[in-house]
C-alpha cells in the first residue's frame, strides 16, 4: 500500500512538470515499470515468509493472505 503514496507523489512532481509528448510517455512507462518490478518483490517476499513460516498449511497462509489483502 505504501507503493501507492511513493507513486502519486512521484506522479505529482516528477511527472507533471515533465514536457508533453514522448518524454512523458517514456517517463510515465519507466515509472510505472519501476512500480511494477517493487510490487512484484514485495508479494514474492510475502509469500515466500508465509511459505517459511508456514511449512505444513502454506495452502491455509496464502489463501488467508488472499482474502486479507482483498479487503
Amino acid at each position: 500500500m505504501n507503493n501507492i503514496w511513493v507513486y502519486a507523489f512521484i506522479r505529482e512532481r516528477f511527472l507533471d512538470a515533465s514536457p508533453a509528448g514522448i518524454v512523458y510517455a517514456a517517463l510515465c512507462l519507466t515509472v510505472r515499470s519501476f512500480e511494477a518490478l517493487g510490487t512484484a518483490a514485495f508479494l514474492t517476499a510475502t509469500y515466500s515468509i508465509l511459505a517459511n513460516t508456514f511449512p505444513k498449511h502454506v495452502g491455509t497462509a496464502f489463501v488467508s493472505m488472499g482474502n486479507i489483502a482483498a479487503t
